[in-house]
């Protein structure tokens, strides 16, 4: 089975760039990076040649540096190349490269600057842990490269998946674009697909192993491999050389504050992050780095409180104070007792104290590329679970396990409230329901992500100005 990927669309583009630099595609491990270059050089390229740099050391010395004057050129890549891949026709113009875990071979980055618009090659790099070794800083002079962040597979890439039909998904599209209702059959099967994705998430392996088999036990394994597989790497760090190493130090204090995250979105109350719940006296300061490891390797996704709603949000966020979600639903759902799995699929998913309900909304907005914040008023106990900001204000998200009020929304529309004039729209995001208040709109919470990306929409299409008239 083949997964629809909305990336594709994305190198498609990068494509059809008159110049186009080489194209850096990065993300958390097994999310699909190597297989969508594969799958895209295969059908848009008469040619494409596939460089296993972490496993193929003959492709690695195809980047070694020989030769009297020491220095590798693209001319010399594109011979050994040609000797190595006998197999394959390499030609100017019909051939792409893709140099798969490109981290593996400094020489194979370093070289990523031969590439240049123009050159006859088009190189496509993918790597699990490039924020590690500095890749955008070190590596490739500015101006000569492009990037992706490849995430988990989204809500609408899972219904795909699930056979739901484009012109299904288009419905949907255009009913939460014009604030139209769905009727309720729709709803019933989109519910019923969104309680399956919130067991098995975004992961690749996993959602085809749960298409394949249709056991949520089988996915759950696919997770939880992946959990250990990811524990493995803490810790890690590159040499100048390019070589990694374990900072045994490091891979302590990451496995601690990792293993607290779950737990810590499960309490009662704020689900802001405290290094004291990942032991007693944690500090900031001794857990900054491993914080900044999981950041940078996309194991984590911190929301930022602001210190006021008003646009931009970005200038306003504390770095001190952050709530921390896992990337993928999934994820999140393999590190609690599997027996939350048949909650969920009751259709409770106020399981956990709110955990989930918060989660899934961070899941929707991380893979819609929204920056991710949320106001707290300790003063007042208000909090307002998520704000994203659109081309005309702030749009306020409030999750509800059930039709709870809106108070902390409600006080930021009030006469003496500051930032009365920001706030384009307050959703209450809630199961299968619409409805209609005195200053907000309820919206089935499995709509989130088609909203945000019809907002996107909106407010790229108010950038699109009229031809001036000629003088």
């Amino acid at each position: 089975m083949e997964l629809y990927r909305k990336a594709y669309e994305r190198l498609l583009k990068w494509k059809n760039k008159k110049d186009r630099n080489p194209l850096v595609i990065d993300g958390l491990r097994q999310v699909g990076k190597s297989h969508l270059a594969k799958t895209f050089g295969e059908r848009e390229y008469a040619t494409c040649v596939f460089f296993d740099l972490r496993f193929d050391g003959n492709a690695r010395d195809i980047f070694s540096q020989s030769g009297p004057d020491k220095k590798i050129s693209l001319d010399r890549i594109v011979q050994r190349a040609k000797i190595y891949y006998s197999d394959k026709k390499i030609e100017p113009n019909n051939t792409l490269f893709i140099f798969d875990e490109i981290n593996d071979c400094p020489e194979a980055r370093e070289s990523l600057k031969l590439f240049t618009p123009g050159c006859g090659y088009d190189v496509i790099a993918t790597g699990s842990l490039l924020g590690l070794s500095d890749f955008k800083v070190k590596n490739i002079p500015a101006g000569y490269d492009d990037y992706l962040t490849l995430k988990a597979l989204d809500f609408e890439e899972f219904l795909l998946a699930s056979g739901v039909s484009e012109q299904t998904i288009a419905r949907v599209k255009e009913s939460v674009a014009s604030d139209l209702e769905l009727d309720t059959t729709l709803l019933d099967v989109l519910h019923a697909h969104f309680l399956r994705y919130v067991c098995v998430g975004g992961m690749p392996k996993a959602v085809l192993r749960f298409l394949e088999t249709d056991d949520l036990s089988e996915s759950r394994e696919v997770l939880a491999n992946l959990l250990k597989d990811y524990v493995a790497d803490f810790g890690t760090k590159f040499k100048e050389d390019g070589t990694k190493a374990i900072d045994e130090r490091l891979f302590l204090k990451t496995a601690k504050l990792f293993s607290s995250i779950h737990l810590q979105l499960a309490k009662e109350n704020s689900k802001k992050f405290k290094y004291k719940e990942i032991e007693g006296g944690g500090r900031s300061e001794e857990f900054s780095d491993a914080i900044a490891w999981l950041e940078k390797t996309g194991l984590i996704v911190r929301c930022f409180n602001t210190s006021a709603v008003e646009t931009p949000l970005e200038g306003n966020f504390m770095e001190d104070k952050f709530k921390i979600y896992f990337p993928d639903i999934g994820l999140l759902l393999a590190s609690y007792p599997i027996a939350l799995m048949s909650e969920v699929l009751s259709g409770n998913l106020g399981a956990y104290k709110g955990a989930i309900y918060e989660s899934i909304a961070a899941d929707m907005l991380y893979k819609a590329d929204v920056p991710l914040y949320y106001h707290e008023d300790t003063l007042r106990h208000l909090e307002n679970d998520f704000l994203v900001e659109n081309g005309q204000g702030i749009d306020v998200y409030e999750v509800k396990a059930t039709n709870g009020r809106l108070t902390s929304a409600k006080a930021l529309l009030e006469s003496n409230s500051p930032y009365k004039d920001q706030i384009k729209h307050v959703y209450k995001l809630i199961d299968k329901r619409y409805g209609e208040g005195l200053f907000y709109r309820s919206l089935p919470r499995f709509l989130l992500g088609f909203k945000v990306a019809a907002e996107k929409q909106a407010t790229l299409a108010s950038l699109r100005l009229p031809p001036l008239p000629k003088i």
